[in-house]
């Protein structure tokens, strides 16, 4: 089946990556990035990538692969600081229900 194929070739990589091998060491420290993610939205060049790996050109995988690994990082980046700022958003808003029930004269505990 060839879904399955990629998602054990998804699964070796993600393995290599958290791996303590030598060159990899502190790669990926908290996360597994979602390399997947990346194969997937490469569509048809995973595909060919494959298929000449499979033909004995490992060169195109590894370009697809690193080319997902960055997209994955610089998308984790992206959501981190969106979090961050909802985070953050919600604090001057817990902030602000604060103050207001101490002016209020009552204790509403908000966290």
């Amino acid at each position: 089946m060839p879904g399955s194929r990629s998602a054990s070739s998804t699964c070796i990589v993600r393995a290599i990556v958290k791996s303590s091998a030598r060159p990899l060491v502190g790669l990926v420290r908290r996360v597994a990035l979602p390399i997947s993610a990346g194969l997937l939205a490469s569509g048809p060049r995973y595909v060919e990538a494959l298929t000449a790996y499979r033909d004995g050109d490992p060169d195109p995988i590894l370009q697809v692969f690193a080319d997902s690994a960055v997209r994955s990082a610089a998308e984790g980046r992206r959501l981190g600081h969106e979090v961050h700022g909802i985070h953050a958003g919600w604090s001057e808003i817990l902030a602000a229900l604060d103050e207001f029930a101490a002016r209020a004269g009552r204790r509403v505990p908000l966290r």
